[in-house]
């Protein structure tokens, strides 16, 4: 429904429909929903779309000092698909994307500077799983 009134955009609900957590990874492998095989347009691409505050944890550091993410799917995601980064307060992804030495060339930002947008789907989360 968010992209339905775009000409340009999609979104798929491939995810949504699962009913269980998946990588993201796993996600973001196009087989299931790829603009080419499904919209049959070969000037289609794929891209993850994400909160720069996601983009942060592809460095954080779990308890037992292993990575919260596994460098080769954070490599497999924006190198092979591309990623589009919302901005978000008090985040600094695109230091973290120049640290894993990313082009520019799949990695895009977008700030709002009108209406900037914190809500981060982590923290929502959260608080449905506590009833707040």
């Amino acid at each position: 429904q968010a992209t339905a009134s775009s000409g340009w955009m999609r979104a798929e609900d491939w995810e949504a429909k699962r009913g269980e957590w998946t990588r993201t990874r796993e996600v973001s492998v196009p087989s299931p929903c790829c603009g080419q095989k499904k919209w049959k347009d070969d000037d289609l691409d794929c891209f993850l779309v994400c909160g720069g505050d996601m983009v942060d944890s592809f460095v954080r550091l779990l308890p037992d000092g292993s990575r919260l993410w596994a460098e080769e799917d954070v490599r497999a995601i924006v190198e092979d698909y591309g990623i589009v980064v919302i901005n978000r307060g008090g985040s600094s992804a695109a230091a973290t994307l120049v640290g894993f030495g990313f082009s520019s060339q799949r990695c895009f930002t977008v700030s709002d500077e009108a209406c900037p947008n914190d809500v981060s789907s982590t923290r929502l989360r959260e608080a449905v799983k506590e009833g707040r």
